[in-house]
């Protein structure tokens, strides 16, 4: 004919695809038949000339969309499994034309309904569809369209289901219609086993899975293995499938390999036929697998290759998911490898063939259509108008935009005649520097006769400039101490504030205990009072605690003593005189139970440091308070350590005793009682390091600060949110921001804690945690870089307290079932017993219990991953945990939930919810780890790096040098 019908095809065409590049030779070939034309909308118009032959342009290039469409006949979307929302779908995609989602296979149709030009949706799989407006988008389109066929009878369906009423046609997928030719398998060498895989992450693991089957049961000797990409990945945004195989392909050394190129379309059929047996997971390649008879085994990874399967009687151990179990893969492959039974019945494959020729008469009677319609005759009826306007109107803009330039470039020539005038100014004024250079010379000779009088002047100028400089100096200075005297003014005033307030509430607080005195006076000389005396008396007798009741015995004895009559009291007075001995002796020996031998130590050493600690000293605990006392200690100080006491009557095993060379351990209440008999210091390099803001430790800095005693408050946790899931039950808001406020230094672990009291004041500093290399062993660093990152079953490992207020057990939990193939090793104290059950029914996850710190790297060395899991919250978010600095030193990556800022740290990921967290431990378990930056960090981070900042901040404070002697 002299005017073929000219169709415009748009689909998943120039992506490389091997599948979606056949349906375009199909539709190519049955439009030649009825003596149509094709254009192609392509995701590469240069791949799709150079391997069909056709007229293309990019499919989001809206110029050249309309041009085409508006010269077209019939608009065919198809076929393929376009329409689904595996991927992103979504309706904005419709108002741009620009690339975008899957929304946008939607946007030519449209643009064919507007232009009049007849659509047919062709050979389609649709679904799923998740989401009201995929759906509402896809019915709209297929209730637009003239014609439309699907290749089976779940989208027809799904299609009725979202409302489509017109016709549509269901027949298997038109490459079955495709003539292929068996030009046999390559003979010669060893037997070819073609591997068509694609990668999929909706079945994580599987690849492990089938790599190990495998290995299990393919001979290496007598196969080669044929790795055959069907999507090469030609257009920006489309993966290829070849560094996928060839990932596969390292982890199976020993057996040949061969990788195919299938960028000419009719090598496809050629290597599926080249192989003698083939493992397939992409639909097309499944078909000409079974058009060409060779056993299979269809790895089923999305419904459409169920159902080809299930129209050719595949037989069911041909058939396998991603996501089976190794024994299934096992099992599945040795019976391919087996023999020749699994392959699909040829009658059945015969009738798809036939069946799928219901495209083309679908298609055919479209063109028919087409051929018929009268020429289209302009309308106004379903015109763009507003369309319209809008781009008349941005062309206007577009004019006015370059009527601009055209003014700013005749502007810009104006002024570049300006600047060339100037130039020619500067010439000659440098022509005149030049003789006034000349001159200079002149004068300078002239001064060489007078040398005496220029060095004399040489130096009186030398002298100025020093009087100068020491000027700057002094005004520095003064400026500096102002600074510090407003400071000082500052906390004067408000000091002076607070003693009036607390004055205030003095007065309040005595005029209310003259009104309780007058009441409780009143009361106490009632006559009830004086009847029920003797039952308050026998009652608090049984209630009250022995010393308490000893008290009370004694003040009612020696009351009853002085209200006898005097020749009683001197019958009685030698038994008075020997309980008051005793009971004085008791009360010194009370009074001397807390020794003050550290007072005595500190008056005969030059500088000293004092330490509390929640902990009593353990030299191999990796504390932060403890390694700060051995740094100190090494420095040359006497560290005054302070262990944590909750009451008075607490014995505890180390006090008062040289616990490492340099620290001296005591009591808490050692320190609170004899704080006062510390002799004054003289040093300007003695320092109390408040690390816990409980009110009695608090409220010493006055009192050490009067000593000569700088004060450095170090944030070491979050303790407002460790007291609400009850720890720290010491903890007072109005104490920490005192400590905040009256610290010289405040100095804290994490960026959050200082964020936290920022309100107060802005010259706080980020100090993180650290470690100490021979805590591990020094041996022992990067020891887990001989791990096996292919392993079949790698190893994560977490060592730290258990307790389920901070520790995650939920999301480790829930990983451990999700990841059968990974070993999880956790070491530590405290676990809940609801833990201890939920363990006990994974046999992938080990509770090792508490193991010494010189011990851990036995284990530890084993790990692919280590686990910092905290529950997300104001406790986690500003923590710094210890753990993570000895992961990095061992060699370890770290998967960390809760704690954001550790995200900064060399190879530690900082992830939210399960599925992130599965993920982020396969991912690092099997990715290389970073040593050098590791070591990078590990340098800045040792616990003497970081306290030689801490010292540093302290040095450089205005404060300290005006209250120490």
């Amino acid at each position: 004919m002299s005017n073929p019908v000219r169709v415009l095809a748009h689909g998943w065409y120039g992506a490389g695809n091997v599948g979606d590049e056949l349906l375009l030779r199909v539709l190519t070939q049955w439009c030649e038949e009825a003596s149509a034309q094709v254009s192609v909308l392509s995701v590469n118009p240069g791949h799709t000339r150079d391997v069909h032959g056709l007229e293309a342009v990019d499919a989001s290039d809206y110029p050249s969309v309309a041009r085409l469409m508006i010269d077209s006949d019939l608009f065919v979307l198809g076929g393929g499994g376009l329409f689904q929302t595996h991927y992103s779908f979504t309706v904005p995609t419709l108002y741009s034309y620009g690339p975008g989602d899957v929304a946008s296979y939607a946007r030519p149709a449209l643009m064919a309904r507007q232009m009049g030009v007849p659509s047919l949706m062709w050979a389609q799989g649709v679904g799923p569809l998740r989401g009201a407006q995929a759906r509402a988008v896809v019915r709209d389109v297929y209730s637009g369209a003239e014609f439309a066929s699907v290749r089976d009878a779940v989208s027809a369906e799904l299609l009725r289901e979202i409302g489509v009423d017109s016709e549509i046609v269901v027949a298997p997928d038109p490459v079955w219609a495709l003539p292929v030719v068996d030009h046999g398998v390559i003979q010669g060498g060893k037997r070819r086993l073609g591997l068509v895989m694609r990668p999929w992450d909706a079945a994580p693991g599987w690849e492990d899975r089938f790599v190990e089957s495998l290995r299990a049961t393919v001979d290496a000797d007598a196969f080669r293995l044929v790795w055959i990409p069907f999507q090469s990945g030609e257009a920006a945004g489309s993966t290829s499938d070849l560094p996928f195989l060839r990932g596969l392909a390292a982890r199976l050394d020993g057996y040949e390999h061969e990788f195919l190129d299938l960028h000419a379309l009719d090598s496809a059929a050629v290597a599926i036929a080249s192989c003698e047996r083939l493992v397939c997971m992409r639909l097309h390649a499944q078909i000409l697998a079974f058009k060409l008879d060779r056993p299979i085994l269809c790895v089923e990874y999305d419904p459409k290759m169920e159902r080809a399967s299930q129209h050719v009687a595949m037989p069911s151990t041909g058939r396998i998911k991603p996501a089976s179990p190794q024994d299934t893969w096992n099992r599945s492959l040795a019976e391919l490898m087996s023999g020749d039974d699994l392959k699909a019945d040829q009658d059945r494959v015969a009738e798809a063939a036939t069946g799928a020729l219901a495209h083309r008469q679908v298609l055919h009677g479209a063109i028919v259509h087409a051929r018929a319609r009268a020429k289209r005759d302009w309308c106004d009826r379903d015109f763009d108008w507003m369309g319209t306007w809008s781009a008349a109107w941005l062309h206007s803009l577009i004019a006015d935009r370059d009527d601009t330039i055209a003014s700013l470039h005749e502007e810009i020539g104006q002024r570049d005649s300006s600047l060339a005038q100037i130039r020619d100014v500067v010439a000659q004024q440098q022509t005149e520097l030049a003789g006034l250079e000349q001159s200079l010379e002149q004068a300078q000779a002239e001064c060489l006769a007078q040398r005496p009088l220029r060095e004399r002047v040489d130096a009186l100028t030398q002298a100025i400039e020093e009087s100068d400089r020491a000027r700057i100096s002094l005004c520095h200075e003064l400026s500096r101490r102002s600074l510090a005297v407003e400071n000082l003014t500052g906390r004067v005033a408000l000091l002076r504030g607070e003693k009036q307030a607390a004055e205030r509430a003095r007065e309040a607080a005595d005029i209310a205990l003259a009104k309780t005195s007058n009441e409780l006076q009143h009361v106490t000389t009632s006559l009830s009072w004086r009847i029920t005396h003797p039952i308050r008396f026998a009652r608090a007798l049984v209630v009250l605690p022995m010393p308490e009741r000893k008290q009370l015995v004694y003040s009612a004895l020696r009351s009853a003593f002085w209200s006898l009559p005097k020749p009683l009291r001197d019958r009685f007075d030698q038994i008075r005189q020997k309980v008051g001995s005793r009971r004085a002796r008791r009360s010194a020996l009370a009074a001397r139970s807390t020794s003050n031998a550290w007072v005595e130590m500190a008056a005969s050493h030059a500088k000293i440091a004092i330490v509390p600690s929640a902990f009593e000293f353990d030299e191999l605990a990796n504390q932060r308070p403890i390694n700060l006392a051995k740094y100190l200690a090494k420095k040359g100080y006497l560290v005054v350590f302070a262990a944590w006491q909750w009451s008075r009557q607490e014995q505890l095993t180390k006090s008062e005793t040289m616990v490492f060379p340099g620290i001296w351990q005591v009591d808490l209440y050692s320190l609170i009682d004899h704080a006062a008999a510390l002799g004054q210091r003289k040093d300007n390099e003695s320092v109390f390091f408040l690390t816990l803001p409980a009110p009695e430790l608090v409220e010493l800095h006055q009192q050490l600060r009067r000593k000569g005693l700088a004060v450095v408050y170090d944030i070491l946790d979050e303790w407002e949110a460790f007291n609400a899931v009850g720890q720290a039950p010491w903890f007072s808001a109005e104490h920490e921001c005192e400590a905040v406020l009256a610290a010289d230094a405040v100095t804290a672990v994490s960026p959050p804690l200082v964020a936290k009291f920022e309100r107060l004041r802005s010259d706080m500093h980020v100090i993180g945690n650290g470690y100490t290399a021979a805590t591990l062993g020094v041996d022992n660093k990067f020891c887990t870089s001989a791990v096996d990152r292919t392993a079949v079953q790698p190893c994560i490992g977490y060592f730290g307290h258990l307790t389920d207020a901070w520790f995650d057990w939920e999301i480790v939990l829930g990983a451990a079932r999700q990841m059968p193939d990974f070993k999880f090793e956790i070491i530590g104290y405290g676990t809940p017993e609801w833990v201890d059950r939920a363990a006990s029914e994974l046999p992938n996850l080990v509770l090792v219990g508490k193991v010494p710190p010189s011990e851990l790297s036995q284990y530890a060395r084993h790990w692919h991953v280590g686990l910092a899991p905290f529950r997300p919250g104001p406790l986690a978010v500003a923590i710094d945990p210890i753990k993570v600095y000895e992961y990095m030193y061992l060699g370890l990556p770290t998967v960390c939930t809760g704690i954001p800022h550790l995200a900064q740290l060399p190879g530690v990921a900082v992830v939210e919810g399960l599925e992130a967290f599965v993920r982020a431990c396969r991912d690092k378990a099997r990715a290389p780890v970073d040593y050098d930056s590791l070591e990078r960090c590990l340098v800045d981070t040792t616990w003497e790096a970081r306290f030689d900042r801490m010292m540093n901040v302290l040095d450089t404070t205005d404060l300290r040098g005006l209250y120490v002697a």
